[in-house]
């Protein structure tokens, strides 16, 4: 059995070029050939020199992209259950404020000047026999 040390070194240390990266001649490092910076980083761990891939900035920007759109997408698909679960009608869930008729104002000016309306400010059901 190998130690694991020996599979480290093999999976840090196996680097072929890429069609978009180029190899720096004075750090002897991978870089990549559009935002010129370092697609492999050299650290020293336990006595010996690593040098592992990394993710170079246009990399990181096309992640951070992808990421920002996972989440806005999860984001609606959430708001999208939500509806479906609380407006069962599919006719409420198309109602937005942008197409209110009016109902709503209505309901506020008729609460403010209601006749039977109390002192303290809670409606009263009042029937009225004829």
């Amino acid at each position: 059995m190998k130690p694991i040390s020996t599979d480290l070194e093999n999976i840090l240390q196996s680097v072929q070029l890429r069609v978009d990266e180029y190899l720096d001649e004075e750090s002897k490092l991978t870089y990549c050939s559009r935002c010129r910076t370092p697609r492999q980083k050299r650290f020293e761990m336990t006595g010996k020199l690593f040098e592992p891939r990394c993710m170079c900035a246009c990399q990181t920007a096309a992640y951070e992209q992808r990421e920002q759109e996972r989440k806005h997408r999860e984001f609606l698909d959430t708001v999208a259950k939500n509806r479906s679960v609380g407006l069962t009608d599919p006719v409420l869930r198309k109602h937005t404020f942008e197409n209110d008729l009016g109902y709503r104002r209505l309901k506020l000016r008729y609460s403010t000047n209601c006749p039977h309306k109390p002192a303290t400010g809670r409606f009263v059901a009042v029937m009225t026999l004829s």
